[in-house]
């Protein structure tokens, strides 16, 4: 669930595109998603005793049931013209991501002073903190938020473009509202806080290792 919105053919290629001179960024992201996601996962299956789902899984299976029932299967063409439609709808979602993403990015580097922008990015640990609130307020799309992360090229560090990279498709506004939806509160602020954990040392890690500004 973490992992998945990173780690997928559509999203690896939009990376690449955004950062097709700087390849080192690509690889960063798929394996900090990957290291994360694992951290996460076995924290949880090993630390989380109780059931984080707020309602049980037997009434999500009649749920669902019943939606199927609701909708029968439809005839070769319809699938043929459904999938026409679903292709649309998630072009039409993406660009309007990226379009909102572009002109928040376009307001901070426009407005925000730039020695204001260049002292955060210069910070240690208040980029990273920045960026990850970016993220998280922005709740970008992860197939064109490398997009916006590439315009910050100049301004904030490559540790810190990959915590905006690794952190918003994992945790962001929408998405928080819809964990909050099925799992328990307490769940939710665990898988958080990890989340902001994991992303923060893997991010400086790589920064060290691989990344070099």
């Amino acid at each position: 669930m973490l992992v998945g919105p990173i780690v997928n053919p559509v999203v690896y290629a939009a990376t690449y595109t955004a950062f097709r001179t700087r390849p080192e960024m690509l690889y960063s992201r798929m394996g900090l998603a990957l290291f994360v996601g694992c951290c996460i996962g076995l924290f949880v299956y090993y630390g989380v005793k109780k059931n984080p789902l707020k309602h049980r899984a037997d009434n999500q299976q009649l749920l669902s049931c019943d939606a199927r029932h609701q909708h029968p299967h439809k005839s070769g063409s319809n699938k043929f013209y459904s999938t026409l439609e679903h292709a649309c709808g998630e072009f039409f979602d993406m660009g309007k991501y990226l379009i909102f993403g572009a002109v928040v990015t376009a307001v901070l580097q426009a407005f925000v002073p730039r020695s204001d922008l260049l002292a955060i990015g210069e910070s240690a640990g208040g980029s990273h903190l920045f960026m990850m609130g970016l993220a998280f307020v922005l709740s970008i799309c992860s197939t064109s938020d490398a997009f916006v992360a590439s315009s910050f090229v100049n301004t904030f560090s490559a540790g810190s473009l990959l915590t905006f990279l690794v952190f918003g498709p994992m945790l962001d506004f929408k998405g928080s509202l819809m964990l909050l939806s099925v799992f328990r509160a307490r769940f939710v602020l665990l898988v958080a806080l990890l989340i902001v954990l994991t992303v923060f040392v893997g991010a400086n890690f790589a920064q060290r290792m691989y990344l070099w500004s």
